[in-house]
């Protein structure tokens, strides 16, 4: 809620990238939210490497034979998501706080 609050007094300033899946931040109110490991609430497709909300069932509606896919988030091994929307602005910043994080990963 905290992060929510400074996002929201500073809408064009704060960047919350976040390598939870849980949705805790959009809970907590924050508006726009850089999901690097994806969410446990969307759906990945194998086939086609569409991104989808879990309920979306569009890939296998158009294909039928197409396999019902994972849930929405990134393995150890692959690429976080949104890596160039995060690197550019955070190589043009005068700030950054990393919050709850070994920094293991």
């Amino acid at each position: 809620m905290a992060l929510a609050r400074l996002q929201a007094a500073h809408s064009s300033e704060v960047m919350i990238a976040t390598q939870n899946v849980d949705g805790l931040h959009k809970t907590g109110g924050a508006q726009h939210v850089l999901h690097r490991h994806g969410t446990l609430a969307g759906a990945f497709c194998a086939t086609c490497s569409h991104r989808r909300a879990a309920a979306d069932k569009r890939c296998r509606q158009a294909n039928p034979a197409l396999p019902a896919g994972r849930r929405n988030v990134v393995w150890f091994g692959e690429m976080p998501y949104f890596m160039e929307d995060i690197c550019v602005p955070l190589a043009a910043t005068g700030i950054f706080a990393t919050i709850g994080t070994s920094g293991v990963v």
